[in-house]
């Protein structure tokens, strides 16, 4: 059959980007950001608006000219939360449209704050897409569906041979915010540096302190600027997930220590305790911080390179 034709559809979301841009001189690898602009976002986010009359009328051909499939075998990997998923009846016609095409759905998170469970699409994965790939070990069991590591292929924009942040932490609260706050007690209490930019906590619920930030928008290329500078990423997972989260992927491929609440790390080949500290609240963190850390391999970043991924589709 020959090495088909990949096309990634990303949520949206900058470190969707950073994730493939390695491979994205390859020929046969496209990667599309948005496949909406905003207008366009806003009339397919109306239900009636993609029914089948309009979908055979306008949005199937717009879509076919954004994706411009062709007939040799092609891919097309689709990130839970994409816009294109609302529509399972486009995606269906696009795989009887062009007979060599597969639809590969992956989810980014736990099934229960997904797309798919936010959109009502859940139930109907199975009978749209030619393979799905979970987050969770524990949805990929639950759901019937495959399992798969996150995919991630960024570079740090520099190297600094001396770090001047200890732990650094970026994203959602959630359900992790009491955590994160006694892992940065722990920290300061070690008389460690944090940097912490915490979002989606409530005036009234932080913890006021000059070193994080909440609610404080952050591109990605800025976070990557942060962690050249940081020995430690932390990481704490929500609810009973068990999935290895953005957080572990860039700890590894970024060759950086990792502070983690998920136990599960330590099943992983790449798990090195020099590298990665399973946090429980008894742990030493500035013996752990000033350890010397081990080098990963190139089998231990093989784990999150779409290489891998493409080997379980194919």
């Amino acid at each position: 059959m020959g090495t088909p034709n990949y096309i990634i559809l990303s949520a949206g979301q900058k470190w969707n980007f950073y994730s493939w841009f390695k491979l994205l001189d390859k020929s046969n690898i496209r990667f599309i950001n948005n496949i909406y602009p905003r207008i366009l976002k806003k009339l397919w986010s109306y239900e009636w608006l993609r029914n089948a009359f309009f979908c055979q009328i306008f949005w199937l051909p717009y879509i076919k000219s954004i994706l411009k499939i062709k007939s040799t075998p092609t891919v097309l990997i689709i990130y839970d939360w994409g816009d294109i998923t609302l529509s399972p009846y486009c995606i269906n016609r696009l795989k009887h449209n062009y007979p060599k095409l597969k639809v590969v759905y992956i989810f980014t998170n736990i099934v229960n704050i997904s797309g798919a469970k936010t959109f009502n699409l859940l139930n109907s994965l199975k009978d749209t897409y030619d393979q799905i790939f979970a987050f969770d070990p524990i949805d990929a069991e639950k759901y019937g569906f495959n399992y798969s590591k996150l995919i991630y292929t960024a570079e740090l924009p520099c190297a600094s041979d001396s770090p001047n942040i200890d732990l650094f932490y970026v994203g959602q609260a959630k359900d992790r915010h009491d955590k994160l706050i006694e892992i940065y007690k722990d920290a300061k209490k070690a008389g460690l540096k944090c940097l912490f930019f915490i979002a989606g906590v409530p005036e009234d619920e932080q913890y006021k302190t000059e070193d994080i930030f909440y609610n404080h928008y952050l591109d990605y290329g800025r976070v990557l600027e942060y962690m050249s500078n940081a020995k430690c990423i932390v990481d704490v997972i929500q609810g009973n997930s068990s999935g290895l989260t953005i957080k572990t992927c860039e700890a590894v491929v970024l060759d950086k220590k990792l502070i983690t609440t998920n136990t599960t790390v330590k099943d992983e080949p790449f798990y090195n305790p020099a590298n990665i500290l399973v946090y429980t609240g008894i742990e030493d963190l500035n013996e752990f911080i000033s350890t010397d850390s081990t080098a990963y391999s190139e089998s231990d970043k093989y784990e999150f390179s779409p290489q891998r991924l493409f080997n379980q589709i194919n």
